[in-house]
């Protein structure tokens, strides 16, 4: 009967103490969850730099946190420097529409007879739009309650966007603190990922590393061949403004 009583007295205590674990767990966890993605995206930054930062390193003299500090300000301004012009250029947009909405010189063109050959809309669109050419005035009032609907998403939106640079930010700055201890980071990853795989654990770690920075090459490569390509056409769009105007040129001249 008392060996009885003090395993259920144990088991009682056990099942105490495993539910405060679970409490604090779970506390901890949601303390720490909105910091979870600047940390995985930090770990992925970091890899990815490494090359650059051993380079930019060697180039320094073997001052690690100086070279992590100038490449942390970099990835900064290319973050921040795009971020804030777009915004400003949002909020003077935003501005100007609401100053010419107020003071009445917002004006809409007419639309284009085509628009009333298109199937199903055309018709609707086009009254729709002429309306608003005329009156744009009495044409938002009638739809005051999408317009609201619209800058709440807007905003919403806005939000998300803001909080994502939030959130880019920190893992810039996670990076370069990885960057500056690269040594260190470098072998408590590895003794993590042998204690979950085993013996292969460290050519995993080598294999992800590898396939990060594969990754974001590709990326980058992407992204400056779009780059290049949106360049291009822009040229080549000025080149064939400036044909027409000596045409025009040309034809007055005449």
């Amino acid at each position: 009967m008392s060996q009885q009583k003090e395993f259920v007295a144990n088991a009682l205590e056990a099942t105490v103490r495993i539910g405060i674990l679970l409490v604090l767990a779970t506390w901890c966890f949601s303390i720490v969850q909105p910091f979870v993605i600047p940390i995985v995206w930090g770990v992925i930054i970091a890899v990815a730099e490494y090359p650059g930062y051993l380079k930019l390193r060697a180039w320094l003299g073997g001052r690690a946190t100086t070279a992590a500090t100038l490449l942390t300000a970099l990835g900064l301004l290319v973050l921040l420097v795009p971020a804030v012009l777009l915004g400003g250029t949002l909020v003077d947009g935003a501005h100007g529409l609401a100053k010419g909405l107020e003071e009445g010189t917002l004006a809409v063109p007419p639309p284009p007879e085509s628009v009333k050959g298109w199937p199903l809309v055309g018709e609707s669109l086009s009254a729709f739009w002429t309306q608003a050419s005329q009156n744009l005035a009495a044409t938002a009032a009638k739809i005051a309650p999408q317009l609201k609907a619209a800058g709440g998403w807007l905003l919403s939106t806005a939000a998300g966007a803001g909080f994502g640079v939030l959130q880019f930010i920190i893992a810039i700055i996670i990076a370069g603190a990885l960057l500056a201890h690269s040594e260190s980071a470098g072998q408590f990853a590895q003794a993590v990922a042998v204690r979950l795989a085993g013996e292969k654990g460290e050519e995993f770690a080598k294999l992800s590393e590898a396939i990060v920075r594969s990754v974001t090459k590709g990326i980058l490569g992407v992204a400056l061949i779009q780059a290049i390509l949106a360049r291009l056409r822009l040229f080549d769009s000025g080149l064939c403004h400036f044909r027409a105007s000596l045409a025009r040129g040309g034809a007055v001249s005449d």
